[in-house]
Formats: C-alpha cells, sequence, structure tokens
C-alpha cells in the first residue's frame, strides 16, 4: 500500500461498502469519524491513521480492496 499512496501514514484500515456502518468502522478505528451514516454498494473506503490518529478517510467507488489493515 506504501507504494500506491503517499502521506505521513502509518496504517491504513480497509472496509468493503458493501453494508459499511459508521459506527462499525468508529468501533474498529476507537475513534469518532466524520463520514456517513452508512454505504451501500460496490467499493472501498481507506481510514488512513498515523500513530492511532485518523488523518482522512477515502472512498473508492471503482476499486474494491478486501478488508484488511496495512501498516507501512
Amino acid at each position: 500500500m506504501a507504494d500506491l499512496v503517499e502521506g505521513d501514514w502509518d496504517q491504513v484500515h480497509v472496509f468493503a461498502m458493501d453494508i459499511l456502518l459508521e459506527e462499525g468502522v468508529e468501533e474498529d478505528i476507537g475513534q469518532l469519524l466524520d463520514m456517513p451514516d452508512y454505504y451501500l454498494g460496490h467499493g472501498s473506503v481507506l481510514v488512513f491513521l498515523s500513530q492511532g490518529r485518523v488523518l482522512r478517510a477515502v472512498e473508492s467507488y471503482k476499486v474494491f480492496l478486501h478488508p484488511r489493515v496495512f501498516d507501512r
């Protein structure tokens, strides 16, 4: 993942959009997020963290990545 996405992140959590609830993402990340209550559709949500703090979240409707956690 580090070869694809530059930045100062040290971990990325990837979630499938199929039926994704904000509550589930916040529980996994351990922080409140500013995101829609839910997603329905095909794609992925990537949440980038640095030292446990959320830097940004990105929605991808064209590329599907299997849910997992990437470390830099």
